[in-house]
């Protein structure tokens, strides 16, 4: 599975050298799927947009239905789930509170059963890294506060937040002129319940 890992960011480092452009997240989600079935051993497996529940039935009430990207080891001996955002039409704020969203999501995946997760975020716009507010959910992707513990959400409906057990720190890389990438690896969550959203515990209910 390290290998996946290391695999991610060789493809970032190397995209970036040849001067890739992802005009969507569709693209950027097929070219790093591509590369991965390109340069892993030839039993390890790479699905593209599968429900969570499909490899493990206890996958169920989380914050989001299907993921990315997904690696499976040798005879499904391990599952590495991939979240990707590749945001191109403005939803600044929203566009970072659903980032916070995947990491959860990837949390609720290996606390039921994948042995890690992978978040990649791609951004030309720089509203996302730079200038404007420092405050709020502004303040972990301009200014590096650390992302840990209830995520409100800034616009719309004010109720609907993200909990996050561990702690991430944003930290963007280059990519060209005014693009920047973040790549975070999940590992691990402490030993405690799903952070269920109250949409996600109503989910869980009819699935059980």
């Amino acid at each position: 599975m390290n290998e996946a890992l290391d695999l991610i960011a060789d493809f970032l480092r190397d995209a970036e050298l040849r001067g890739v452009a992802f005009f969507n997240e569709a693209e950027l989600q097929h070219e790093l799927g591509y590369w991965l079935r390109a340069k892993l051993p030839v039993e390890t497996n790479v699905h593209f947009e599968r429900p969570a529940d499909s490899f493990f039935p206890k996958a169920v009430g989380l914050v989001k239905k299907e993921i990315d990207l997904i690696v499976a080891g040798p005879n499904k001996s391990w599952h590495l789930a991939i979240e990707l955002k590749c945001p191109r039409n403005g939803r600044v704020p929203e566009t970072m509170f659903d980032a916070c969203k995947d990491l959860q999501f990837l949390e609720q995946l290996v606390a039921s059963g994948f042995r890690a997760g992978a978040f990649i975020m791609h951004v030309e716009d720089p509203a996302f890294y730079q200038s404007g507010l420092q405050t709020g959910i502004y303040s972990h992707f301009r200014a590096g506060t650390p992302l840990t513990g209830v995520i409100a959400k800034p616009t719309g409906k004010k109720d609907l937040e993200v909990r996050l057990a561990n702690s991430y720190s944003v930290h963007w890389r280059p990519y060209g002129m005014n693009g920047r990438y973040w790549f975070e690896r999940v590992s691990s969550v402490p030993n405690q319940p799903l952070n269920l959203t109250p949409e996600s515990r109503r989910s869980a209910s009819r699935l059980l």
